[in-house]
């Protein structure tokens, strides 16, 4: 048995070793509650930086959306010229006011760019950015329809929040991110903010077809005819087709891809079950969402003032006189009519670059245009231009561009001498061919009108120049004055008309259409017609065309005038005489007597001196027939005058002149078309008939070819199965981010319009002819969000 000490036994010693347990207890209570007080502490600490980290994120976020919203309102903003992977950001903008201004009653000042870096504060904190496009991007060869070179967009944001005292106290962060630049208006053939309607049609012997580019709808996309006995749509070389909502099929529609590969997409499918490479998608398949809620109105109006020396033009009420022309849907509406003329190029304008796939430059958003803003090399007005008419100041504007911002609707047609951009907060009604030379062989391939066999191209002694139309209401295509669209394919079925009225010999009748209906439509390349053949046994010229030699031979005998002349050319005055109802053929009737006298007078004379017809003559009177005839149609049109009594016939020569299969084109006889070259893009969401399906009515913004009297007088001057083609060689935009002024129901529009749709990469690429002020949207593609120190903070 162990015995314990004493002082174990004892009572005292009994209380000293429990004081001893309760001390010790004491302690360890104190360590574990002083522990707990600096976790407390530490954890408050950390959740008041955390709070601050936030904090400090929203300012630098509230910095990156102001980024944004500077550059969707200025696609050319920037801090430094480029950001560039090797070299990082180059050449800062020394200064530069912000665009977006402060607004009252929002707690945010914005100082704009002072030496490369935008700033700006909250109540929380601030705020700098620098932001500018990457220039060493690649293109990628396979996307023919992007430009990934031009695509993208750095962004760096940092932040601070606290008085900086303590650093405990203070947050400093930096956001990341690469922007992604898309243009619908460049990559799309069609594009809807709503729905797209595939019901293009109509053509009852052959599907239509759309050609090349990209087509988006927000909602969904359908293939669809407008009923009847339209066949529906053939898609070709389309890089990719693309909703967020749905696809469907009501016909089965055919597509074909870049990489030589093709679907057809039956009604029963889902449109995920037939993507190949990602061409065909819908919002279940990894659909891309592209919402353009806006055009940049203030954007455009301010790159118009300030470029008033240098291509930029803003047209007002009163700045041109209203136009006599009404919108019959619309007809309070006041217009300003802007015609083009003729193509009057600088000497200088270059031709497309080799069709590589993509440019070897960069910065096409507008910054070479603002580079060469005053050069003077690039801001003389070409030499003749006609744009707007004889005096107008618009032919008058210096710069290589030209930037047309307008308050009122405005109405336009002709060819624009430079690369033209054209704005409305209205409307436009494009009332003829815009922005395509007459020299331009409509030489479809075959007789279904669906393909130039000729590239269309840009520059000098080419077809045309780079265009964009946009309207934050609608574009409307009218084909109610012919005599707009119809000059170049008329020109020589007219004078083929005019020849046989002349009583040609047998021989002469085979040599007619080769003479003045070249393969080629340039009115440099008509042939003469030579009145009197060689000599014959008598040894007197022989009749080629009896009206010329007639003529000649009466000046030959000493007759210098009288009404005998008349006589000899019957016909032709009869040619020019309204036809009547039980006279089916073709006949350029002219209402005014004096004026067609003024025309028999001018052929007379022509033939006199040497009996033969020259390219001179045959110009002169076809544009003295012309000009009267545009006048008598503007004034009162008559479907039996002018343009509108020849269209039938020129429908039915042209179809036969075009050929099908290997059958080789034998003469420059094209069909009745408005060509519109032009990127479009309207505003206003869809108000109209429309049947969803394949079904009429599909009304589009269109008017023309039909009667309907006072106060917007139009006839019907062409009838099934014959029709108007209706070709844009472009892109056709709605972003249905407007509410319509007025409803379309159909009354002052025709089913006789065949349309077909080629997009132009031109828009895209190629600084020379690319439009000022494309409209861009920005998404942000990626994002990193990093702690900084207060040094960085400082050295940005």
């Amino acid at each position: 048995m162990i015995s314990l000490p004493l002082f174990f036994r004892s009572g005292l010693g009994r209380r000293g070793f429990a004081y001893i347990v309760v001390m010790v207890f004491a302690a360890i209570m104190f360590i574990f509650l002083a522990m707990m007080s600096h976790v407390r502490s530490e954890a408050v600490n950390l959740l008041s930086k955390a709070q601050k980290d936030l904090m400090s994120n929203t300012v630098a976020e509230a910095g990156l959306n102001i980024a944004l919203a500077e550059i969707n309102l200025d696609p050319s903003f920037r801090t430094h010229w480029y950001y560039s992977t090797s070299s990082k950001w180059k050449e800062p903008v020394k200064k530069r006011a912000s665009a977006i201004g402060n607004v009252s009653g929002v707690d945010l000042t914005l100082n704009g760019i002072s030496n490369g870096a935008y700033s700006g504060e909250t109540a929380q904190g601030e705020f700098k950015f620098r932001i500018a496009p990457v220039y060493d991007a690649k293109d990628n060869k396979s996307t023919t329809t992007l430009k990934e070179s031009d695509m993208y967009v750095r962004a760096e944001v940092v932040a601070h929040i606290g008085d900086g005292k303590k650093s405990e106290e203070a947050s400093y962060r930096r956001i990341t991110a690469f922007i992604e630049r898309r243009c619908p208006v460049c990559e799309n053939l069609l594009f809807d903010g709503e729905i797209l309607d595939i019901g293009m049609g109509p053509y009852p012997d052959v599907r239509n077809q759309l050609i090349s580019g990209r087509i988006y709808g927000y909602q969904w996309i359908m293939f669809t005819s407008p009923g009847g006995t339209d066949l529906g749509s053939y898609l070709t070389k389309m890089e990719k087709i693309e909703t967020p909502g749905m696809i469907q099929a009501l016909k089965n529609t055919q597509i074909d891809f870049p990489d030589n590969t093709s679907v057809t997409l039956p009604t029963s499918a889902d449109s995920g079950a037939l993507s190949k490479n990602g061409y065909l998608l819908d919002g279940a398949h990894g659909a891309h969402p592209i919402k353009m809620t806006h055009l940049p109105k203030d954007s455009l109006y301010a790159k118009a003032k300030r470029r008033k020396n240098s291509g930029g033009f803003i047209i007002e009420k009163g700045t041109f006189p209203a136009s006599k022309y009404k919108n019959p849907y619309d007809t309070s509406a006041e217009y300003v009519d802007i015609d083009f003329g003729e193509p009057h190029l600088r000497p200088d304008a270059v031709p497309d670059p080799p069709d590589s796939g993509s440019d070897t430059g960069n910065g096409s958003v507008d910054d070479q245009d603002d580079k060469d803003e005053g050069n003077a090399k690039n801001s003389d007005p070409p030499p003749g231009s006609d744009d707007g008419g004889v005096g107008s100041p618009i032919a008058k504007l210096r710069g290589r561009k030209l930037l047309i911002y307008s308050k009122v609707p405005l109405r336009i047609w002709g060819c624009p001498d430079r690369t033209t951009t054209i704005f409305s907060e209205k409307d436009i009604v494009i009332a003829g061919d815009f922005n395509q030379n007459p020299a331009m062989p409509q030489d479809y391939k075959d007789s279904f009108f669906q393909d130039y066999a000729t590239p269309v191209k840009n520059g000098k002694d080419f077809h045309k120049v780079g265009a964009l139309v946009m309207s934050m209401g609608r574009i409307l295509i009218d084909i109610s004055r012919p005599t707009l669209f119809l000059k170049n394919e008329m020109r020589p079925y007219f004078l083929y008309l005019l020849g046989m009225s002349l009583g040609p010999s047998d021989e002469s009748l085979k040599d007619l259409p080769k003479q003045v209906c070249k393969l080629d439509p340039n009115p440099k390349n008509i042939g003469s017609l030579v009145g009197c053949g060689q000599p014959g046994a008598d040894g007197k010229p022989t009749s080629n065309y009896y009206s010329i030699y007639s003529i000649y031979s009466l000046v030959k005998n000493g007759i210098a005038t009288g009404p005998v002349f008349f006589t000899k050319i019957a016909d032709f005055n009869k040619f020019l005489t309204s036809a009547t109802e039980d006279d089916k053929s073709p006949h350029f009737g002219i209402r005014d007597q004096a004026a067609r006298d003024k025309l028999c007078q001018m052929l007379i004379d022509a033939c006199k001196d040497d009996g033969v017809l020259t390219n001179v003559d045959l110009n002169g009177i076809f544009e003295e027939a012309w000009k009267t005839a545009m006048k008598e149609e503007e004034e009162d049109p008559d479907p039996k005058l002018g343009a509108m009594g020849l269209v039938n016939g020129l429908f039915e020569r042209a179809r036969l002149a075009a050929g099908s299969g290997n059958k080789a084109r034998t003469e420059g006889i094209y069909p009745p078309e408005i060509t519109i070259n032009a990127g479009l893009i309207s505003s206003t969401r869809r108000a109209s008939s429309w049947s969803t399906g394949n079904a009429f009515p599909k009304v589009l913004d269109e008017i023309g070819n039909v009667s309907v009297a006072a106060p917007v007088k139009m006839v019907e001057y062409i009838r099934r199965p014959q029709y108007i083609i209706q070709r844009v060689y472009g892109s056709e935009i709605r972003l249905a981010s407007e509410e319509p002024a007025y409803f379309i129901n159909g009354t002052n529009t025709c089913d006789t319009v065949l349309r077909r749709r080629y997009w132009d990469k031109t828009l895209l690429f190629g600084n020379e002819y690319q439009p000022t002020g494309l409209p861009y949207f920005h998404g942000i593609l990626t994002f990193r969000d990093d702690a900084i120190s207060k040094k960085e903070f400082d050295d940005f």
